[in-house]
């Protein structure tokens, strides 16, 4: 048909006119997940079996507990159950609440009784509280003794599961031949979006994983235990209080107790703005090899160093009051070997039956958490909004 006079856009049909897209598909929540980064980079060692193990031991007891009150002047000293176990004849015992030294005589290991000499020493005898917290100071032996009694501290075994983390995606043959204006080709933009989800599924059952092996169904399932599982010691509740920096430093004496001294701190948004209120000037952001690559925010307390992570999963996910306090030394992750081959983050191609037209594929992940000695690691909860 003809036309008269000068020609516009809304003269051309709109399927001629070139759609002008941004070939790149803007993608939410693309976080990298800072924790499994954290636990890649401590180490990581392959299981050949989907439960693995290992064996965790401390050194002897440096303290034993009292069971009731005694007087200034008893030598039959009751201890709590089991205590006994830890003590042998000529151990010097050390009462740091009133000074006195007392060495032991003799042991009921049935009883859990000491027989003791008082004011050992210089030191002069006092009452002994019930739950009193007495040290041990060493042994004293005479010339020519024959050797002690041999006290050894037991060792707990630890155990935990893989778990099948799987995600796939899909295309027909007739989207895989067609040219897109955006995300071209879909096929790609899919297989990235996935392994975000892959990543993030990974990183919250690093967090909050449960162990559990399910054996009714057709075929086992299991399930690995995360961190908040293993830490049952260091937990601290706030309540609902603005983290201070007199509390944070309470927390630490016993954060920094055992393991290393410069430990990450996964934590939502209510810790940093807390520790952001009172230590701003005290704070470092860095971002190297030495925090595992990881962008931190490092304060420095009287007992060790924390390397600050903020974590936006946790968030997110309604943790915005908890923290999670790691010892980098002290835990990896264990993927199941096939064959000398890690299924760890694998890209399985082509997965689609032979009679679809169609292109499938899946990552796959065959992986677990291994948290050696959980009085290294902590938690804070219930931090409340400054």
């Amino acid at each position: 048909m003809a036309q008269v006079g000068l020609r516009a856009t809304d003269d051309i049909d709109e399927k001629r006119i070139h759609i002008d897209v941004n070939s790149e598909i803007s993608e939410l929540q693309t976080d990298k997940g800072p924790l499994s980064k954290l636990i890649r980079e401590a180490g990581s060692q392959g299981t050949e079996k989907p439960e693995y193990m290992h064996f965790e031991g401390d050194l002897r007891a440096l303290t034993v507990a009292v069971n009731g009150s005694h007087t200034d002047s008893v030598t039959t000293i009751q201890l709590d159950s089991d205590e006994a176990n830890n003590v042998h004849d000529d151990m010097i015992l050390h009462n740091p609440s009133t000074g006195e030294r007392m060495q032991i005589q003799s042991v009921d290991r049935t009883t859990d009784e000491i027989t003791v000499e008082r004011g050992f020493g210089s030191s002069a005898g006092s009452a002994i509280d019930d739950a009193e917290e007495i040290c041990i100071i060493g042994n004293a032996n005479e010339e020519g003794a024959g050797a002690p009694d041999e006290i050894n501290a037991g060792l707990t075994k630890v155990s935990n599961y893989t778990q099948i983390f799987r995600h796939s995606f899909s295309v027909t043959g007739t989207l895989a031949s067609t040219v897109l204006e955006a995300g071209n080709p879909d096929w790609d933009r899919l297989s990235k979006q996935k392994s975000l989800e892959h990543i993030r599924a990974l990183e919250m059952a690093y967090f909050f994983g449960v162990k559990n092996e399910d054996l009714s169904g057709e075929e086992p399932q299991r399930t690995t235990a995360g961190i908040d599982e293993h830490i049952t010691s260091n937990v601290f509740d706030v309540g609902g209080s603005q983290l201070t920096a007199p509390l944070l430093d309470e927390y630490a004496e016993e954060l920094f107790a055992y393991g290393s001294d410069r430990k990450l701190m996964f934590t939502g948004a209510n810790a940093i703005r807390s520790i952001n209120d009172f230590a701003r000037d005290q704070l470092r952001v860095e971002q190297g090899e030495d925090t595992y690559g990881l962008r931190v925010q490092r304060l420095v307390t009287g007992f060790g160093v924390l390397d600050i992570v903020y974590h936006k999963l946790l968030s997110r996910h309604g943790y915005s009051d908890t923290a999670f306090i790691l010892d980098p030394e002290n835990i990896r992750e264990r993927p199941l070997n096939n064959n000398g081959e890690s299924r760890y983050n694998q890209l399985r191609m082509n997965i689609q039956n032979p009679d679809e037209d169609r292109l499938k594929s899946e990552y796959l992940t065959e992986v677990g958490l291994e948290c050696f000695q959980e009085v290294t690691h902590g938690k804070l909860e219930n931090i409340g909004t400054p």
